[in-house]
């Protein structure tokens, strides 16, 4: 996925007054936030007007989490952009994307416990948990829905998980290479194994991360400091331990059979890595659209890289 595509939809999403996407404003609860009003608008939080904006925020419980704001102060109604990384993952990696939006979006990136500058948690790190934090979090920050949710990998299930909690506060996702209900149970990817024969390859120098980007060496700097922080291996293997267990939760919620996002917009971006399809896997384009929403939308390649695609299923069916 490019950067300039990340951006395209996320543009076209947030400034799409004939969109209708079945999210109607109304008074949240305590746990939700409430939706802005010219009334309140006198008590808005910093973290919804200042235009750049980032720091640790005391949640609830003891928890702690840190969190970026930056784009212009949010108008009545307008989405905020929430970014929610995969398993292990500081927002750090988000930072090309939030900086080229930051003229015209709102958006907001932060990091799980015990990932990049959040202190670790001692509670199970399932996705459910970690949803409900992000929903405190936001809640804690004053930031108020609607909120557009960009999720890649492992972060695709905690969106969910945030859907299923909070559905109302939600008016559209963005799904980047997520996993699913059924992505472990049919893949069953050897992390073990590909740690062990990677351990002496750099990553991001193998895939061409360091080549194909458009993170400043900030970034980079602050994305190596994140991986190497003293709590994010005991992070990334609690996040992990409980990927079946968070799976198997999300899957007894059937929003395939609820549709909980009802009109409301969900994009999947799925990269070239074709040999994770299994015939007996559905394309994550079928399963995320089929399950969050009453549309079906027809595979297309994404226009906007040759390493792209929305999806590359072969079994395309007609949109209805």
């Amino acid at each position: 996925m490019t950067v300039a595509a990340c951006c395209c939809l996320l543009l076209s999403l947030v400034f799409a007054p004939s969109l209708d996407t079945g999210y109607h404003h109304r008074k949240m609860s305590s746990t939700d936030g409430a939706s802005i009003t010219s009334s309140d608008n006198q008590s808005r939080s910093s973290w919804e007007t200042s235009e750049r904006d980032e720091g640790i925020v005391h949640v609830d419980d003891g928890l702690q989490l840190f969190l970026s704001a930056h784009g212009p102060p949010r108008t009545n109604g307008q989405p905020a952009v929430v970014f929610i990384s995969g398993a292990g993952v500081g927002s750090a990696w988000w930072s090309a994307v939030v900086r080229q939006l930051a003229p015209v979006v709102r958006s907001y990136r932060y990091d799980r416990a015990g990932l990049g500058r959040s202190p670790p948690s001692a509670t199970p790190r399932t996705a459910e948990r970690m949803a409900q934090e992000l929903l405190s979090l936001l809640a804690a920050a004053r930031i108020r829905p609607p909120y557009l949710l960009v999720a890649h990998s492992y972060g695709g299930i905690i969106a969910r998980e945030l859907l299923a909690a909070s559905a109302d506060a939600v008016m559209g996702m963005v799904l980047v290479d997520a996993l699913q209900e059924l992505s472990l149970h049919k893949l069953r990817p050897p992390f073990d194994e590909i740690a062990a024969l990677s351990a002496a390859v750099n990553y991001a120098g193998a895939t061409g991360l360091l080549r194909e980007h458009k993170g400043t060496a900030s970034d980079l700097t602050r994305v190596a400091e994140d991986q190497g922080s003293p709590s994010a291996a005991d992070t990334t293997a609690a996040e992990r331990a409980l990927f079946g267990e968070s799976s198997h939760a999300l899957a007894s919620k059937r929003q395939f059979e609820t549709h909980p996002l009802g009109l409301r917009p969900v994009t999947v971006i799925r990269g070239d890595n074709g040999w994770w399809t299994l015939p007996s896997m559905p394309c994550s384009l079928d399963v995320c659209t089929r399950m969050l929403t009453h549309r079906f939308y027809r595979a297309r390649r994404c226009p906007y890289s040759r390493s792209c695609s929305i999806c590359r299923c072969g079994d395309a069916r007609a949109a209805r």
